[in-house]
C-alpha cells in the first residue's frame, strides 16, 4: 500500500513529492509510513466528523427553536408572571430537547471537536519523515486556519513545527537570525 492511498483525497496531491524525499533521506523513511501522514489523515477524518456533527446540531437547534422557542433570558423577573412564563418556556425547551436530541448532538459535536484538537496537537508534535509529511502538515494548517480566524495562537506553533521539519531536510541548516 502506498502512502498516497492512506491519505484522504484533499491530501493526496502531496504524493508526487514522496519519492524524491525518501531517496534523499532513506534513514528517515526506510519503507515505513510517515507518522505525520497518519496523523494528518486522522485529523482530516476527525474534522469531517466534527463538521457533520456541527451541521446536525445546528439543524436540531433550529428545529427546536421553531417548535419550542428559545428559553427566556435569565434576567431577574419583574413579576411572578414572568417567572412562571420563563419556567414554562424552559420546561417546554427541555421536553422537546429530550425528544429531538439537541443536547446530545451538541455534546457529540463538542467531543468530536476536542478529538480533532487533540489530533492537531499530536500532529504538531510529530516530526515528519518525508517531504510529503511536511506538505500534509501544511494542508492541515490551511484547513484548520479556515476554522480558527479569531485564535491569536493559531497558526504559530504549527508553522514553527513545519519549519523545524523542513530544517531537518535541508542539507545545510538555515538560520536567518545570524
Amino acid at each position: 500500500m502506498s502512502n498516497r492511498s492512506l491519505l484522504p483525497p484533499d491530501l493526496r496531491s502531496a504524493s508526487k513529492f514522496s519519492a524524491g524525499c525518501s531517496a534523499n533521506h532513506p534513514q528517515l523513511f526506510a519503507g515505513m509510513v510517515d507518522p505525520a501522514l497518519v496523523q494528518a489523515q486522522a485529523w482530516s477524518l476527525a474534522r469531517k466528523r466534527t463538521l457533520a456533527l456541527c451541521r446536525r446540531q445546528q439543524k436540531l437547534e433550529g428545529k427546536l427553536a421553531r417548535i419550542a422557542g428559545f428559553p427566556a433570558a435569565t434576567f431577574p423577573p419583574l413579576c411572578d408572571d414572568q417567572t412562571s412564563d420563563a419556567v414554562r418556556q424552559q420546561t417546554r425547551w427541555q421536553i422537546k430537547d429530550a425528544q429531538l436530541g439537541y443536547s446530545r448532538a451538541k455534546e457529540a459535536e463538542q467531543r468530536a471537536a476536542d478529538t480533532q484538537q487533540q489530533i492537531l496537537e499530536q500532529l504538531t508534535a510529530t516530526p515528519v519523515a518525508t517531504l510529503e509529511g511536511v506538505i500534509a502538515k501544511l494542508e492541515v494548517v490551511l484547513l484548520e486556519g479556515k476554522d480558527c480566524e479569531g485564535d491569536p495562537q493559531f497558526p504559530w506553533p504549527h508553522i514553527r513545527s513545519i519549519i523545524d521539519d523542513l530544517k531537518n531536510f535541508a542539507d545545510h541548516p538555515v538560520n536567518i537570525e545570524k
